[in-house]
């Protein structure tokens, strides 16, 4: 019961503080950028705002965009690194996906995939046919054979 003898409710849950981008520094997002492994939105989460809003900084700065490119490639290097450590393992899985992705030139393919001259793109052509000059065609020649028959059996 409160002072005036009504009973309290229960407040919402608060929401975090959203920041507005100008106040923001570029160093602020550059460290929540690293410590959520170049993903916006727990970026976003880290700094207290939207997830658009770390999208506009990366975009309108070449630092970060670096910086998120360096964190993709880091994150790379430690899929492929775990991804020996289990062929090492002799992890069947890891081992067939492996082969399927760097061994294609040796058969290990679910689809085959077919490329021009020097891996280019394929040359296609389109005939378009008439298919009611084929069918008189056709009815010619098979009335030609239905004579010929005639002609054989008399």
């Amino acid at each position: 019961m409160t002072e005036a003898g009504k009973t309290s409710t229960s407040s919402p849950a608060k929401k975090p503080r959203k920041v507005q981008i100008a106040r923001l520094s570029e160093a602020q997002v550059a460290e929540a950028l690293s410590k959520s492994g170049g993903l916006f939105s727990p970026a976003a989460q880290l700094l207290g705002c939207e997830r658009t809003t770390v999208n506009k900084w990366v975009e309108r700065t070449p630092a970060l965009q670096t910086l998120c490119a360096k964190i993709k490639e880091q994150t790379i290097d430690l899929a492929e690194h775990r991804l020996m450590q289990k062929i090492g393992e002799g992890n069947m899985t890891a081992i067939i996906f492996y082969l399927k992705c760097q061994a294609k030139a040796r058969g290990y393919v679910e689809r085959q995939e077919m490329s021009g001259p020097n891996g280019g793109p394929m040359q296609q052509q389109i005939a378009w046919v008439d298919v009611d000059k084929h069918r008189a065609r056709l009815m010619e020649a098979e009335r030609l054979e239905a004579e010929r028959a005639a002609v054989g059996s008399a």
